[in-house]
């Protein structure tokens, strides 16, 4: 009966934090407001969750894991969301031969967790975590699957973070135009796949080419 009420508790809790977070933002959330939602006192709370980044994280962790599950079998875990990779082993056409199919898991996903992935997107924490894989997953890419020496290491890691970044805002975008325009999943997957499509055609370059006069 305890263990009952207790995970009553929690699951008035995540629901107050969704609706605070999607109404406020993460960085305008309040605890002490979630708290009245879920009718109970801030130290209450503070017994389940040591404060609102844990909070965040539990929330978004269901669509996090089942992203990671997908991104394992489709790479045969030779990549994960939760560890830094260095070879993949892939040739460009496999690859992107796995981007076109996590394209659509994605929207899938999105569609399953659609408000756990709303909280994802908003968070500056997660969204840094995210953009630090992105790039981590970049820099492999360049020197796996295009074969980039590592004479030009400083500018592979800022070229790999302004990919990440714009890569990790464009999805953000595509998401939210999905919350206000009528695309179907299969359209949106399909923007994605060309999305993912274009930043990989932008990885096949040669530093060795570029000088400061260009």
């Amino acid at each position: 009966m305890a263990q009952v009420l207790k995970d009553e508790l929690r699951n008035r809790i995540i629901s107050a934090a969704k609706k605070e977070l999607l109404e406020k933002g993460a960085r305008d959330a309040s605890m002490r407001s979630i708290a009245f939602h879920s009718s109970m006192t801030v130290g209450n709370l503070y017994r389940y969750f040591k404060g609102k980044d844990e909070l965040i994280q539990y929330i978004v962790s269901p669509a996090l894991y089942r992203l990671n599950d997908v991104i394992q079998k489709k790479t045969q875990d030779r990549l994960s969301l939760f560890e830094k990779t260095s070879v993949l082993g892939l040739t460009k056409k496999e690859m992107t031969s796995i981007l076109d199919s996590l394209a659509d898991d994605l929207t899938i996903i999105y569609h399953d967790y659609r408000d756990e992935m709303k909280i994802l997107f908003l968070d500056s924490a997660i969204q840094t975590q995210m953009s630090t894989w992105f790039t981590q997953l970049i820099e492999t890419l360049i020197y796996d699957v295009f074969d980039e020496t590592k004479s030009h290491e400083k500018k592979v890691k800022l070229f790999s973070r302004m990919l990440a970044v714009s890569i990790f805002s464009g999805l953000q975008e595509c998401f939210r135009c999905l919350e206000v325009h009528e695309f179907s999943n299969q359209d949106v997957g399909q923007l994605i796949r060309l999305y993912f499509r274009l930043y990989l055609s932008m990885l096949d370059f040669d530093l060795n080419k570029l000088t400061m006069e260009e």
